[in-house]
Protein backbone atom coordinates (compact mmCIF):
# COMPACT_ATOMS: atom_id res chain seq x y z
CA UNK A 1 0.00 0.00 0.00
CA UNK A 2 2.83 2.40 0.92
CA UNK A 3 4.57 1.57 -2.36
CA UNK A 4 1.40 2.46 -4.31
CA UNK A 5 1.09 5.80 -2.50
CA UNK A 6 4.75 6.58 -3.19
CA UNK A 7 4.36 5.76 -6.89
CA UNK A 8 1.21 7.90 -7.07
CA UNK A 9 3.05 10.85 -5.49
CA UNK A 10 5.93 10.50 -7.92
CA UNK A 11 3.45 10.45 -10.83
CA UNK A 12 1.85 13.69 -9.59
CA UNK A 13 5.28 15.38 -9.33
CA UNK A 14 6.19 14.23 -12.86
CA UNK A 15 2.86 15.47 -14.28
CA UNK A 16 3.38 18.88 -12.64
CA UNK A 17 6.87 19.12 -14.12
CA UNK A 18 5.54 18.21 -17.58
CA UNK A 19 2.88 20.92 -17.27
CA UNK A 20 5.62 23.49 -16.62
CA UNK A 21 7.73 22.30 -19.56
CA UNK A 22 5.35 21.61 -22.43
CA UNK A 23 2.63 24.24 -22.15
CA UNK A 24 4.25 26.86 -24.42
CA UNK A 25 1.71 28.08 -27.04
CA UNK A 26 1.75 31.46 -28.80
CA UNK A 27 -0.30 34.65 -28.35
CA UNK A 28 0.34 38.28 -29.33
CA UNK A 29 2.46 40.71 -27.32
CA UNK A 30 1.08 44.00 -25.97
CA UNK A 31 4.25 46.01 -25.37
CA UNK A 32 7.11 46.71 -22.97
CA UNK A 33 6.89 49.01 -19.96
CA UNK A 34 8.92 51.93 -18.68
CA UNK A 35 9.94 52.02 -15.02
CA UNK A 36 7.05 54.37 -14.24
CA UNK A 37 4.56 52.18 -16.09
CA UNK A 38 5.84 49.08 -14.26
CA UNK A 39 5.40 50.83 -10.93
CA UNK A 40 1.87 51.90 -11.89
CA UNK A 41 1.05 48.38 -13.09
CA UNK A 42 2.23 46.72 -9.87
CA UNK A 43 0.43 49.32 -7.73
CA UNK A 44 -2.78 48.73 -9.69
CA UNK A 45 -2.55 44.93 -9.30
CA UNK A 46 -1.99 45.23 -5.54
CA UNK A 47 -5.47 46.76 -5.28
CA UNK A 48 -7.23 44.52 -7.79
CA UNK A 49 -9.48 41.73 -6.44
CA UNK A 50 -7.79 38.38 -7.06
CA UNK A 51 -4.32 39.95 -6.85
CA UNK A 52 -4.45 41.60 -3.41
CA UNK A 53 -2.45 40.68 -0.31
CA UNK A 54 -4.21 37.77 1.41
CA UNK A 55 -6.45 36.85 -1.55
CA UNK A 56 -6.64 33.23 -2.69
CA UNK A 57 -5.36 32.34 -6.14
CA UNK A 58 -7.87 29.69 -7.12
CA UNK A 59 -6.09 28.22 -10.13
CA UNK A 60 -5.76 24.56 -9.21
CA UNK A 61 -8.29 23.51 -11.81
CA UNK A 62 -5.92 23.64 -14.78
CA UNK A 63 -4.11 26.83 -13.83
CA UNK A 64 -3.12 29.86 -15.89
CA UNK A 65 -1.39 29.23 -19.25
CA UNK A 66 -1.10 25.56 -18.30
CA UNK A 67 0.72 26.19 -15.00
CA UNK A 68 -0.75 25.89 -11.51
CA UNK A 69 -0.25 27.29 -8.02
CA UNK A 70 2.70 29.69 -7.53
CA UNK A 71 3.98 29.38 -11.10
CA UNK A 72 0.52 29.95 -12.59
CA UNK A 73 0.13 33.10 -10.48
CA UNK A 74 3.58 34.37 -11.54
CA UNK A 75 2.67 33.84 -15.18
CA UNK A 76 -0.68 35.58 -14.68
CA UNK A 77 0.99 38.67 -13.16
CA UNK A 78 3.50 38.97 -16.01
CA UNK A 79 0.74 38.47 -18.56
CA UNK A 80 -1.24 41.32 -16.92
CA UNK A 81 1.79 43.62 -17.02
CA UNK A 82 3.42 42.79 -20.35
CA UNK A 83 0.49 41.37 -22.34
CA UNK A 84 2.35 38.06 -22.64
CA UNK A 85 4.20 35.58 -20.44
CA UNK A 86 6.83 32.85 -20.80
CA UNK A 87 4.24 30.10 -21.23
CA UNK A 88 2.22 32.01 -23.83
CA UNK A 89 4.84 33.57 -26.10
CA UNK A 90 8.19 31.83 -26.20
CA UNK A 91 9.88 34.14 -28.73
CA UNK A 92 9.53 37.24 -26.54
CA UNK A 93 10.99 35.68 -23.42
CA UNK A 94 14.36 34.20 -22.45
CA UNK A 95 14.38 31.29 -20.04
CA UNK A 96 17.91 30.74 -18.75
CA UNK A 97 19.05 28.12 -16.23
CA UNK A 98 21.53 28.87 -13.44
CA UNK A 99 24.59 29.09 -13.32
CA UNK A 100 24.65 30.95 -16.67
CA UNK A 101 23.07 34.01 -15.03
CA UNK A 102 22.56 35.11 -11.42
CA UNK A 103 20.66 37.61 -9.28
CA UNK A 104 22.75 40.54 -10.56
CA UNK A 105 21.10 40.04 -13.95
CA UNK A 106 17.55 40.35 -12.65
CA UNK A 107 15.11 42.98 -13.91
CA UNK A 108 11.81 44.14 -12.42
CA UNK A 109 9.07 41.87 -13.78
CA UNK A 110 11.23 38.74 -14.08
CA UNK A 111 10.01 35.36 -12.87
CA UNK A 112 12.49 33.35 -10.78
CA UNK A 113 12.04 29.63 -10.08
CA UNK A 114 14.11 27.98 -7.36
CA UNK A 115 14.11 25.31 -4.64
CA UNK A 116 12.27 26.57 -1.56
CA UNK A 117 12.95 25.84 2.12
CA UNK A 118 9.86 23.63 2.06
CA UNK A 119 11.56 21.19 -0.25
CA UNK A 120 9.64 21.88 -3.45
CA UNK A 121 9.89 24.20 -6.45
CA UNK A 122 8.69 27.79 -6.03
CA UNK A 123 8.14 30.73 -8.43
CA UNK A 124 8.27 34.42 -7.53
CA UNK A 125 7.85 37.70 -9.48
CA UNK A 126 10.43 40.45 -8.96
CA UNK A 127 8.69 43.72 -8.04
CA UNK A 128 11.75 45.88 -7.26
CA UNK A 129 15.52 45.71 -6.73
CA UNK A 130 17.12 48.20 -4.36
CA UNK A 131 20.85 47.73 -3.93
CA UNK A 132 21.41 44.11 -2.87
CA UNK A 133 17.79 43.60 -1.78
CA UNK A 134 15.28 41.87 -4.02
CA UNK A 135 11.56 42.50 -3.46
CA UNK A 136 9.04 40.04 -4.82
CA UNK A 137 5.44 38.81 -4.85
CA UNK A 138 4.32 35.18 -4.68
CA UNK A 139 1.52 32.84 -3.68
CA UNK A 140 1.14 29.37 -2.15
CA UNK A 141 4.40 29.68 -0.21
CA UNK A 142 3.29 27.24 2.45
CA UNK A 143 0.55 25.38 0.60
CA UNK A 144 -2.23 27.79 1.54
CA UNK A 145 -2.65 29.32 -1.93
CA UNK A 146 -2.53 32.85 -0.41
CA UNK A 147 -1.07 35.84 -2.29
CA UNK A 148 1.69 37.92 -0.67
CA UNK A 149 3.41 41.16 -1.69
CA UNK A 150 6.56 43.02 -0.60
CA UNK A 151 8.52 39.99 0.53
CA UNK A 152 12.29 40.33 0.25
CA UNK A 153 15.61 38.50 0.27
CA UNK A 154 19.20 39.37 -0.51
CA UNK A 155 20.80 38.67 -3.87
CA UNK A 156 23.23 36.30 -2.14
CA UNK A 157 20.35 34.29 -0.67
CA UNK A 158 18.67 33.99 -4.05
CA UNK A 159 21.92 32.92 -5.70
CA UNK A 160 22.28 30.15 -3.12
CA UNK A 161 18.70 28.99 -3.72
CA UNK A 162 19.28 28.91 -7.49
CA UNK A 163 22.52 26.96 -7.08
CA UNK A 164 20.97 24.46 -4.67
CA UNK A 165 18.06 24.03 -7.05
CA UNK A 166 20.35 23.34 -9.98
CA UNK A 167 22.83 20.97 -8.29
CA UNK A 168 20.61 18.98 -5.94
CA UNK A 169 20.51 15.41 -7.16
CA UNK A 170 17.38 13.37 -7.64
CA UNK A 171 15.06 16.31 -8.38
CA UNK A 172 12.28 15.62 -10.86
CA UNK A 173 11.78 19.28 -11.81
CA UNK A 174 13.06 22.16 -13.89
CA UNK A 175 16.50 23.65 -13.23
CA UNK A 176 16.78 26.85 -11.25
CA UNK A 177 16.02 29.59 -13.75
CA UNK A 178 15.26 33.23 -14.45
CA UNK A 179 12.50 33.94 -16.98
CA UNK A 180 12.97 37.39 -18.53
CA UNK A 181 11.15 39.43 -21.15
CA UNK A 182 13.72 40.20 -23.86
CA UNK A 183 12.80 43.88 -24.22
CA UNK A 184 12.57 44.63 -20.48
CA UNK A 185 15.74 46.04 -18.92
CA UNK A 186 14.35 47.94 -15.91
CA UNK A 187 16.76 47.19 -13.04
CA UNK A 188 15.06 49.17 -10.28
CA UNK A 189 12.01 51.26 -9.44
CA UNK A 190 13.90 53.15 -6.76
CA UNK A 191 13.35 56.90 -7.17
CA UNK A 192 10.85 56.42 -10.01
CA UNK A 193 8.38 59.30 -10.09
CA UNK A 194 4.74 58.57 -10.81
CA UNK A 195 2.60 61.69 -11.46
CA UNK A 196 0.39 62.61 -8.54
CA UNK A 197 -3.31 62.00 -9.06
CA UNK A 198 -4.99 59.97 -11.74
CA UNK A 199 -5.72 60.40 -15.43
CA UNK A 200 -9.04 62.21 -15.84
CA UNK A 201 -11.87 61.62 -18.30
CA UNK A 202 -13.50 65.04 -18.74
CA UNK A 203 -15.75 63.99 -21.62
CA UNK A 204 -15.47 63.03 -25.25
CA UNK A 205 -15.57 66.42 -26.97
CA UNK A 206 -15.85 69.81 -25.34
CA UNK A 207 -14.61 73.40 -25.52
CA UNK A 208 -12.87 75.10 -22.60
CA UNK A 209 -10.50 77.82 -21.52
CA UNK A 210 -7.25 76.72 -19.85
CA UNK A 211 -6.72 78.97 -16.84
CA UNK A 212 -3.87 79.09 -14.27
CA UNK A 213 -5.41 78.06 -10.95
CA UNK A 214 -3.47 80.70 -9.04
CA UNK A 215 -4.60 83.55 -11.32
CA UNK A 216 -7.95 83.05 -13.04
CA UNK A 217 -7.67 86.46 -14.73
CA UNK A 218 -5.31 84.83 -17.24
CA UNK A 219 -5.89 82.17 -19.92
CA UNK A 220 -3.88 80.13 -22.43
CA UNK A 221 -3.94 81.65 -25.92
CA UNK A 222 -2.63 81.13 -29.44
CA UNK A 223 -2.96 84.12 -31.78
CA UNK A 224 -1.28 82.62 -34.84
CA UNK A 225 -2.66 80.22 -37.43
CA UNK A 226 0.60 78.82 -38.84
CA UNK A 227 2.92 76.03 -37.70
CA UNK A 228 5.21 77.24 -34.92
CA UNK A 229 2.83 79.94 -33.66
CA UNK A 230 3.61 80.57 -30.00
CA UNK A 231 1.28 79.60 -27.15
CA UNK A 232 1.36 81.71 -24.00
CA UNK A 233 -0.90 83.20 -21.32
CA UNK A 234 -2.61 86.58 -21.56
CA UNK A 235 -5.31 88.56 -19.79
CA UNK A 236 -8.50 86.54 -19.92
CA UNK A 237 -11.30 87.31 -22.37
CA UNK A 238 -14.17 84.86 -22.05
CA UNK A 239 -15.56 85.87 -25.45
CA UNK A 240 -12.31 85.31 -27.38
CA UNK A 241 -12.14 82.19 -29.54
CA UNK A 242 -8.34 82.55 -29.47
CA UNK A 243 -8.56 81.57 -25.80
CA UNK A 244 -10.95 78.67 -26.35
CA UNK A 245 -9.66 75.17 -26.95
CA UNK A 246 -11.38 72.08 -28.31
CA UNK A 247 -10.61 68.92 -26.31
CA UNK A 248 -11.19 65.67 -28.22
CA UNK A 249 -10.57 62.41 -26.36
CA UNK A 250 -8.52 59.73 -28.09
CA UNK A 251 -8.57 55.96 -27.69
CA UNK A 252 -5.81 55.90 -25.05
CA UNK A 253 -7.52 58.51 -22.85
CA UNK A 254 -5.35 61.45 -23.92
CA UNK A 255 -6.77 64.57 -25.57
CA UNK A 256 -5.99 66.36 -28.81
CA UNK A 257 -6.32 70.09 -28.05
CA UNK A 258 -7.03 72.57 -30.89
CA UNK A 259 -7.62 76.29 -30.91
CA UNK A 260 -11.22 77.27 -31.68
CA UNK A 261 -10.31 80.32 -33.74
CA UNK A 262 -7.47 78.95 -35.83
CA UNK A 263 -7.91 75.16 -35.68
CA UNK A 264 -4.23 74.82 -34.79
CA UNK A 265 -3.19 72.14 -32.31
CA UNK A 266 -1.29 72.41 -29.01
CA UNK A 267 2.13 70.86 -29.72
CA UNK A 268 5.53 70.47 -28.05
CA UNK A 269 8.63 71.53 -29.96
CA UNK A 270 11.59 69.16 -30.25
CA UNK A 271 11.53 65.77 -28.57
CA UNK A 272 8.56 66.60 -26.35
CA UNK A 273 10.52 65.20 -23.42
CA UNK A 274 13.04 67.80 -22.26
CA UNK A 275 12.93 70.68 -19.79
CA UNK A 276 12.20 74.04 -21.40
CA UNK A 277 10.91 72.75 -24.75
CA UNK A 278 8.48 75.30 -26.15
CA UNK A 279 4.75 74.71 -26.44
CA UNK A 280 3.54 75.91 -29.84
CA UNK A 281 0.76 75.67 -32.37
CA UNK A 282 0.99 73.05 -35.09
CA UNK A 283 -1.60 71.83 -37.56
CA UNK A 284 -3.18 68.49 -36.80
CA UNK A 285 -4.06 68.78 -33.14
CA UNK A 286 -4.23 65.07 -32.35
CA UNK A 287 -2.70 61.74 -33.12
CA UNK A 288 1.00 62.45 -32.55
CA UNK A 289 2.66 61.98 -29.16
CA UNK A 290 3.59 65.68 -28.97
CA UNK A 291 0.00 66.77 -29.66
CA UNK A 292 -1.68 64.32 -27.27
CA UNK A 293 -2.14 65.37 -23.65
CA UNK A 294 -3.10 63.32 -20.60
CA UNK A 295 -5.05 65.28 -18.00
CA UNK A 296 -4.08 64.44 -14.41
CA UNK A 297 -5.87 65.56 -11.26
CA UNK A 298 -3.32 67.71 -9.46
CA UNK A 299 -3.05 70.27 -6.70
CA UNK A 300 -6.78 71.10 -6.72
CA UNK A 301 -6.82 71.45 -10.50
CA UNK A 302 -5.25 69.67 -13.44
CA UNK A 303 -1.84 69.03 -14.92
CA UNK A 304 -1.45 68.49 -18.69
CA UNK A 305 1.16 65.84 -19.54
CA UNK A 306 2.22 65.26 -23.19
CA UNK A 307 2.16 61.65 -24.33
CA UNK A 308 5.72 62.16 -25.61
CA UNK A 309 6.95 62.50 -22.01
CA UNK A 310 8.88 59.41 -20.91
CA UNK A 311 7.34 58.09 -17.69
CA UNK A 312 4.97 61.10 -17.98
CA UNK A 313 7.30 63.21 -15.88
CA UNK A 314 6.92 66.41 -17.96
CA UNK A 315 4.03 68.84 -17.66
CA UNK A 316 2.63 71.97 -19.31
CA UNK A 317 4.43 74.78 -17.47
CA UNK A 318 4.36 78.60 -17.33
CA UNK A 319 7.90 79.93 -17.64
CA UNK A 320 8.95 81.80 -14.45
CA UNK A 321 6.17 84.08 -13.14
CA UNK A 322 2.42 83.68 -13.76
CA UNK A 323 1.56 86.92 -15.55
CA UNK A 324 0.34 88.31 -18.86
CA UNK A 325 2.60 87.42 -21.78
CA UNK A 326 4.53 84.60 -20.13
CA UNK A 327 5.48 81.69 -22.36
CA UNK A 328 4.32 78.08 -22.08
CA UNK A 329 6.81 75.23 -22.09
CA UNK A 330 7.11 71.74 -20.65
CA UNK A 331 9.12 71.09 -17.53
CA UNK A 332 9.66 68.22 -15.10
CA UNK A 333 6.74 67.54 -12.82
CA UNK A 334 8.56 66.53 -9.62
CA UNK A 335 7.30 69.48 -7.58
CA UNK A 336 4.25 68.26 -5.65
CA UNK A 337 2.53 71.68 -5.53
CA UNK A 338 3.71 73.69 -8.51
CA UNK A 339 1.34 76.60 -9.35
CA UNK A 340 3.09 77.02 -12.72
CA UNK A 341 1.79 73.57 -13.68
CA UNK A 342 -1.66 73.72 -12.10
CA UNK A 343 -4.52 74.69 -14.42
CA UNK A 344 -8.28 74.86 -14.36
CA UNK A 345 -10.10 73.57 -17.45
CA UNK A 346 -13.28 75.63 -17.60
CA UNK A 347 -15.77 74.41 -20.23
CA UNK A 348 -17.58 76.96 -22.36
CA UNK A 349 -20.99 76.41 -23.87
CA UNK A 350 -19.88 77.12 -27.42
CA UNK A 351 -22.51 78.07 -29.95
CA UNK A 352 -21.97 78.79 -33.63
CA UNK A 353 -21.70 82.46 -34.51
CA UNK A 354 -25.08 84.06 -35.07
CA UNK A 355 -28.44 82.99 -33.70
CA UNK A 356 -31.01 80.29 -34.37
CA UNK A 357 -33.47 81.34 -37.05
CA UNK A 358 -37.24 80.91 -37.37
CA UNK A 359 -37.84 80.89 -41.12
CA UNK A 360 -41.50 79.85 -41.04
CA UNK A 361 -43.50 76.76 -40.21
CA UNK A 362 -43.37 75.04 -43.61
CA UNK A 363 -41.78 75.99 -46.92
CA UNK A 364 -40.09 74.59 -50.00
CA UNK A 365 -36.54 75.78 -50.71
CA UNK A 366 -33.30 75.05 -52.46
CA UNK A 367 -30.10 74.94 -50.37
CA UNK A 368 -27.42 76.81 -52.30
CA UNK A 369 -23.78 77.49 -51.29
CA UNK A 370 -23.41 81.21 -50.54
CA UNK A 371 -20.25 81.63 -52.61
CA UNK A 372 -21.22 79.50 -55.64
CA UNK A 373 -24.86 80.13 -56.57
CA UNK A 374 -25.06 77.90 -59.68
CA UNK A 375 -24.97 74.67 -57.67
CA UNK A 376 -27.42 73.30 -55.10
CA UNK A 377 -27.77 70.55 -52.51
CA UNK A 378 -28.95 67.48 -54.42
CA UNK A 379 -30.22 63.98 -53.61
CA UNK A 380 -31.07 61.86 -56.65
CA UNK A 381 -31.37 58.57 -54.75
CA UNK A 382 -34.65 57.19 -53.45
CA UNK A 383 -33.42 54.63 -50.92
CA UNK A 384 -32.14 54.89 -47.35
CA UNK A 385 -28.47 55.99 -47.17
CA UNK A 386 -28.65 57.71 -50.58
CA UNK A 387 -25.84 60.21 -50.98
CA UNK A 388 -26.32 63.97 -50.72
CA UNK A 389 -24.06 66.10 -52.92
CA UNK A 390 -23.93 69.54 -54.50
CA UNK A 391 -24.61 69.57 -58.25
CA UNK A 392 -25.24 72.06 -61.03
CA UNK A 393 -28.45 74.01 -60.46
CA UNK A 394 -31.55 72.59 -62.19
CA UNK A 395 -34.65 74.64 -61.37
CA UNK A 396 -36.99 71.83 -62.47
CA UNK A 397 -35.39 69.07 -60.42
CA UNK A 398 -37.26 67.84 -57.35
CA UNK A 399 -33.94 66.31 -56.23
CA UNK A 400 -32.84 69.89 -55.42
CA UNK A 401 -36.06 70.88 -53.65
CA UNK A 402 -36.43 70.43 -49.90
CA UNK A 403 -39.47 70.78 -47.67
CA UNK A 404 -38.62 72.47 -44.35
CA UNK A 405 -41.02 71.78 -41.49
CA UNK A 406 -40.41 73.54 -38.17
CA UNK A 407 -40.38 71.33 -35.06
CA UNK A 408 -41.49 72.32 -31.57
CA UNK A 409 -37.86 72.86 -30.42
CA UNK A 410 -37.15 75.28 -33.27
CA UNK A 411 -35.26 72.79 -35.42
CA UNK A 412 -36.38 71.75 -38.90
CA UNK A 413 -37.06 68.37 -40.50
CA UNK A 414 -35.85 68.68 -44.10
CA UNK A 415 -37.48 66.33 -46.63
CA UNK A 416 -36.33 65.84 -50.22
CA UNK A 417 -39.25 66.16 -52.68
CA UNK A 418 -37.79 63.58 -55.08
CA UNK A 419 -37.78 60.74 -52.56
CA UNK A 420 -39.79 61.89 -49.51
CA UNK A 421 -36.70 60.91 -47.46
CA UNK A 422 -35.04 63.20 -44.94
CA UNK A 423 -31.69 64.92 -44.59
CA UNK A 424 -29.87 62.70 -42.07
CA UNK A 425 -26.42 62.23 -40.52
CA UNK A 426 -24.78 58.81 -40.59
CA UNK A 427 -23.33 57.31 -37.40
CA UNK A 428 -23.46 59.19 -34.12
CA UNK A 429 -24.27 62.53 -35.74
CA UNK A 430 -21.58 64.11 -33.59
CA UNK A 431 -18.20 63.27 -35.16
CA UNK A 432 -16.19 64.99 -37.87
CA UNK A 433 -16.50 63.51 -41.38
CA UNK A 434 -19.76 61.65 -40.75
CA UNK A 435 -21.66 61.44 -44.03
CA UNK A 436 -24.84 63.40 -44.69
CA UNK A 437 -27.39 61.15 -46.39
CA UNK A 438 -31.12 60.48 -46.90
CA UNK A 439 -33.14 58.34 -44.50
CA UNK A 440 -36.77 57.70 -43.78
CA UNK A 441 -38.56 59.05 -40.71
CA UNK A 442 -38.06 62.75 -40.27
CA UNK A 443 -37.66 62.51 -36.50
CA UNK A 444 -34.72 62.17 -34.14
CA UNK A 445 -31.71 64.37 -33.47
CA UNK A 446 -29.83 63.26 -36.61
CA UNK A 447 -32.78 64.41 -38.80
CA UNK A 448 -33.44 67.68 -36.97
CA UNK A 449 -31.49 70.74 -38.12
CA UNK A 450 -31.12 74.13 -36.47
CA UNK A 451 -30.67 77.04 -38.87
CA UNK A 452 -28.13 79.63 -37.68
CA UNK A 453 -27.41 83.00 -39.23
CA UNK A 454 -23.79 82.79 -40.33
CA UNK A 455 -21.28 84.54 -42.54
CA UNK A 456 -23.96 86.46 -44.49
CA UNK A 457 -26.02 83.30 -44.97
CA UNK A 458 -26.98 80.27 -42.92
CA UNK A 459 -25.36 77.26 -41.28
CA UNK A 460 -27.31 74.00 -40.74
CA UNK A 461 -26.46 72.29 -37.44
CA UNK A 462 -27.86 68.82 -36.58
CA UNK A 463 -29.47 68.54 -33.14
CA UNK A 464 -27.26 65.47 -32.56
CA UNK A 465 -24.15 67.67 -32.54
CA UNK A 466 -23.06 68.12 -28.91
CA UNK A 467 -23.03 71.82 -27.96
CA UNK A 468 -23.90 72.65 -31.61
CA UNK A 469 -20.27 72.19 -32.60
CA UNK A 470 -20.72 70.69 -36.08
CA UNK A 471 -22.55 71.74 -39.23
CA UNK A 472 -23.46 70.63 -42.75
CA UNK A 473 -20.20 70.85 -44.69
CA UNK A 474 -19.11 70.39 -48.33
CA UNK A 475 -16.02 68.19 -48.56
CA UNK A 476 -13.12 69.88 -50.35
CA UNK A 477 -13.81 72.72 -52.75
CA UNK A 478 -17.27 74.24 -53.07
CA UNK A 479 -17.99 72.93 -56.57
CA UNK A 480 -20.32 70.61 -58.47
CA UNK A 481 -19.85 67.00 -57.46
CA UNK A 482 -18.87 67.82 -53.89
CA UNK A 483 -19.97 65.31 -51.25
CA UNK A 484 -21.38 66.41 -47.91
CA UNK A 485 -20.57 65.63 -44.29
CA UNK A 486 -20.75 67.29 -40.91
CA UNK A 487 -17.65 69.02 -39.60
CA UNK A 488 -16.67 71.16 -36.64
CA UNK A 489 -17.49 74.88 -36.62
CA UNK A 490 -14.16 76.51 -35.88
CA UNK A 491 -13.93 79.26 -38.50
CA UNK A 492 -15.75 82.56 -38.64
CA UNK A 493 -16.03 82.43 -42.41
CA UNK A 494 -16.17 78.89 -43.74
CA UNK A 495 -17.62 78.88 -47.26
CA UNK A 496 -18.08 75.09 -47.08
CA UNK A 497 -20.60 75.62 -44.26
CA UNK A 498 -22.33 78.79 -45.53
CA UNK A 499 -25.58 78.39 -47.48
CA UNK A 500 -28.45 80.46 -48.80
CA UNK A 501 -31.88 78.94 -48.22
CA UNK A 502 -33.77 80.03 -51.32
CA UNK A 503 -37.51 79.78 -50.66
CA UNK A 504 -39.64 78.67 -53.60
CA UNK A 505 -43.00 78.48 -51.80
CA UNK A 506 -44.16 79.08 -48.26
CA UNK A 507 -47.31 77.51 -46.85
CA UNK A 508 -49.42 77.00 -43.79
CA UNK A 509 -49.54 73.25 -43.28
CA UNK A 510 -53.13 71.97 -43.53
CA UNK A 511 -54.48 75.04 -45.37
CA UNK A 512 -55.01 73.12 -48.60
CA UNK A 513 -57.14 75.80 -50.33
CA UNK A 514 -54.77 78.53 -49.04
CA UNK A 515 -57.54 80.82 -47.87
CA UNK A 516 -55.67 81.73 -44.68
CA UNK A 517 -57.56 79.42 -42.30
CA UNK A 518 -57.48 75.68 -41.53
CA UNK A 519 -61.03 74.37 -41.36
CA UNK A 520 -63.47 71.66 -42.45
CA UNK A 521 -63.16 72.70 -46.11
CA UNK A 522 -59.51 71.63 -46.09
CA UNK A 523 -60.43 68.30 -44.44
CA UNK A 524 -63.05 67.72 -47.14
CA UNK A 525 -60.51 68.39 -49.92
CA UNK A 526 -58.19 65.76 -48.44
CA UNK A 527 -61.02 63.19 -48.34
CA UNK A 528 -62.11 63.97 -51.91
CA UNK A 529 -58.54 63.59 -53.15
CA UNK A 530 -58.17 60.28 -51.34
CA UNK A 531 -61.46 59.03 -52.87
CA UNK A 532 -60.35 60.05 -56.38
CA UNK A 533 -63.07 62.66 -56.79
CA UNK A 534 -60.53 65.50 -57.24
CA UNK A 535 -56.81 65.68 -57.96
CA UNK A 536 -54.73 68.00 -55.78
CA UNK A 537 -51.83 69.88 -57.32
CA UNK A 538 -48.28 69.01 -56.23
CA UNK A 539 -48.29 72.15 -54.09
CA UNK A 540 -51.62 71.22 -52.47
CA UNK A 541 -50.33 67.72 -51.75
CA UNK A 542 -47.40 69.18 -49.81
CA UNK A 543 -49.76 71.34 -47.74
CA UNK A 544 -52.29 68.55 -47.17
CA UNK A 545 -49.79 65.85 -46.15
CA UNK A 546 -49.82 66.97 -42.53
CA UNK A 547 -48.41 63.70 -41.14
CA UNK A 548 -45.67 63.71 -43.81
CA UNK A 549 -46.04 60.11 -44.90
CA UNK A 550 -45.98 61.02 -48.60
CA UNK A 551 -49.75 60.71 -49.12
CA UNK A 552 -52.87 62.83 -48.62
CA UNK A 553 -55.50 60.48 -47.22
CA UNK A 554 -58.11 59.90 -44.51
CA UNK A 555 -55.51 60.25 -41.74
CA UNK A 556 -54.59 63.73 -42.94
CA UNK A 557 -58.27 64.69 -43.24
CA UNK A 558 -58.90 63.56 -39.67
CA UNK A 559 -55.88 65.46 -38.30
CA UNK A 560 -56.95 68.65 -40.12
CA UNK A 561 -60.47 68.35 -38.64
CA UNK A 562 -59.08 67.72 -35.14
CA UNK A 563 -56.96 70.84 -35.48
CA UNK A 564 -60.00 72.84 -36.59
CA UNK A 565 -62.14 71.80 -33.58
CA UNK A 566 -59.26 72.32 -31.12
CA UNK A 567 -58.44 68.72 -30.19
CA UNK A 568 -54.79 69.16 -31.33
CA UNK A 569 -52.78 72.36 -31.59
CA UNK A 570 -50.12 71.33 -34.12
CA UNK A 571 -49.32 68.73 -36.75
Amino acid sequence: MKMKKTLALIQIVIIMAILFIVSFSNISFAGIKTASELKNAFDTLRNTPGFREGDDFDEYGGGFAGAIQCHGWALKITNEIFGSCRNTNYDLWTDTAYPNINADDLCVGDIVRYNSDHGYDHSIVITNIVGDTIYYADCNWSGDNVIHWDKSMSKATLNDLLLDYCLEEGKQHLQGRIIHHKENDVKTLEGVYVPEGSIQDLGYDFVAQIVPKSNTNLAVVCLGDTDGSNIFIQNRDKSSNYQKWRFRKQSDGSYGITNMETGIGMDVFGSGNANGENVQGWMGGQGGDKQSWFIYSYNGGYRLVPRSSTDRNMSLDIDTSIEDGKNLQIYNAFNANNPNQTFLIEPNTYKPEGSKQDMGSIFIARIVPKTVTDIALTATGTENAAQVTVEELNENSDAQKWKFKRNNDGSYSIMNLNSNLYLDVHGSGNTNNEQVQLWRGGTGDKQSWFIYSYNGGYRLVPASSAEDLRALDIIGNVAAGGETQIYECVSKANSSQTFDIVKLNEYTLGDINQDGVINARDSKLALQHNAGKIQLTDEEKIIGDVNEDGNVDETDAKLILQYYVGKIDNF
